[in-house]
């Protein structure tokens, strides 16, 4: 997809140099001809320069910090090539013009054209302007939309049954999407609906295609709701809600590519689950010692009130529960505390040496 784009927008730029070249060797604008062709294609060529210049150089790097040199680095250089442009065709705006250079004075019609010309220019150097602008914003609003997307984990769609609301769902809650038309409708676990505008290649991208997959163009699957899949159907897993689960048809041309993707992705789930086990049963063979300070606090206190439990302990050392229990162990271990009395109501005590 990447490459498509990136042919598109070079194909585009070179119509439009073409384009530009064309219109500059076939009629000049806003000033007399040159008198040859090779001099207006030359032209063409110095200000396609100086817009792809302030299209990729001046503007992102100079209007962010300094927004007023930029516009009057700009004017300057419009000025400038205007007056280049002048001086170019300046013989043959002579020998063409002289009638109304005459009639009007030299210095009046050549500040007329090149007035009108560095005009031209600078509001072609501007043009870049308005199309970064436009695509600053439409990245601004693409991050703020992924942060929902991704961070929050919902997606807006329509409720149709009440007055078309519009509503934010979990997307974990999401059992299918299916496209019918210029929509998509949202299957929700809990066995409702919902209606969201746009194609399914845009939900794909919305909703990760780490955590659902596209089994054909027009449904598109989460995979912790997939239970089986035989290569070419698709087996949903019940619900609460959901006695019934359904069952999806792959499409024939991308079987054994979604069959893959669904094996490899159980393959993961169950090495993270192994992976998760040997860490709970490595912490549960190894666990965390505490830290020589709070074993000596906890039997400083266990000095103060002789026959304390651990609770008691925990409520006025401020420690977690699962700390003072592993300090207990610990002063265990070391033989200097022991436990005296029944489950209910013993305590501990310190070991007299």
């Amino acid at each position: 997809m990447k490459k498509k784009n990136t042919f598109l927008s070079v194909l585009l730029n070179v119509v439009f140099c073409a384009a530009l070249l064309w219109v500059f060797t076939r009629n000049s604008f806003l000033r007399p001809f040159s008198g040859s062709q090779t001099r207006e294609f030359l032209m063409g060529v110095v200000l396609l320069g100086i817009l792809y210049a302030n299209f990729f150089l001046l503007y992102p790097k100079l209007y962010g910090r300094h927004p007023v040199l930029y516009c009057a680095v700009v004017a300057a250089v419009s000025l400038l090539s205007g007056l280049l442009e002048i001086a170019v065709a300046h013989k043959n705006i002579e020998s063409c013009c002289a009638p109304v250079i005459q009639a009007f004075g030299p210095f009046n019609y050549y500040a007329k054209v090149i007035l009108f010309v560095a005009g031209r220019n600078l509001a072609f150097n501007l043009f870049p302007f308005l199309l970064r602008e436009r695509q600053h914003l439409r990245q601004d609003l693409d991050e703020e939309i992924q942060v929902v997307y991704k961070e929050a984990r919902m997606l807006d769609v329509i409720d149709t049954n009440r007055a078309k609301k519009c509503h934010l769902v979990p997307i974990d809650d999401i059992y299918y999407c299916e496209q019918s038309g210029n929509f998509t409708s949202v299957h929700m676990v809990q066995d409702n609906c919902y209606t969201r505008l746009g194609s399914m290649r845009h939900l794909e991208q919305l909703v990760g295609t780490d955590n659902f997959i596209r089994i054909s163009s027009s449904l598109l699957l989460p995979y912790r709701h997939i239970k089986s899949c035989n290569g070419s159907e698709v087996f949903m897993k019940k619900t609460p809600w959901i006695k019934d689960p359904g069952t999806f048809k792959i499409d024939p041309k991308s079987c054994q590519e979604v069959s893959e993707a669904i094996f490899l992705h159980f393959q993961e789930v169950k090495i993270l689950k192994k992976r998760e086990m040997m860490e709970r049963a490595r912490k549960k063979r190894n666990p965390i010692k505490p830290s020589p300070e709070k074993i000596e606090t906890v039997l400083l206190q266990i000095q103060r009130q002789p026959g304390c439990r651990a609770n008691g302990i925990a409520d006025q050392t401020q420690y977690s529960l699962s700390t003072v229990e592993r300090c207990l162990s610990e002063l265990r271990k070391r033989g200097l505390v022991e436990f005296r009395g029944s489950k209910k109501k013993g305590g501990y005590w310190v070991v007299e040496s």
